[in-house]
């Protein structure tokens, strides 16, 4: 396995080593042990990766681009979904921002407060209502 303990679990068809939930939680502990922030990180790429080799929804050449980054690169990935008058969308409700399609791509408006591991990530996966 090429990409190290940041691509542990991207599915081995796509260059990872598709560890299982106790070998990541292993290796989430030792991180923690240390650096309790940085686990966090890790844990949210983790459950990224896994929720990602499960979900047709996200466009399989996206899907592939971002195991490949982790992979090659190391490239995190984390969501933005916190938003000023929502707050966590844990407790529910639908987020103020929208995305639309075009044709050259998608038009994102909205506000998001903040991301855990921001100044790192390559990926963000933006939480909003299509529109």
């Amino acid at each position: 396995m090429r990409g190290g303990w940041l691509s542990l679990a991207v599915p081995p068809s796509c260059g990872g080593a598709g560890a299982s939930l106790a070998q990541l939680q292993q290796v989430i502990a030792a991180i923690a042990w240390g650096e309790p922030a940085t686990a966090l990180i890790v844990c949210m790429q983790y459950l990224h990766h896994l929720r990602l080799a499960e979900n047709d929804a996200w466009h399989a050449p996206l899907r592939q681009q971002v195991f490949h980054d982790a992979v090659e690169h190391g490239g995190l990935i984390n969501s933005l979904r916190v938003e000023p008058e929502l707050g966590s969308p844990a407790r529910g409700g639908l987020p103020d921002t929208v995305v639309t399609r075009r044709a050259e791509g998608w038009d994102i408006s909205g506000h998001k407060i903040y991301t855990t591991g921001i100044e790192g990530l390559r990926w963000l996966a933006v939480w909003g209502q299509k529109r």
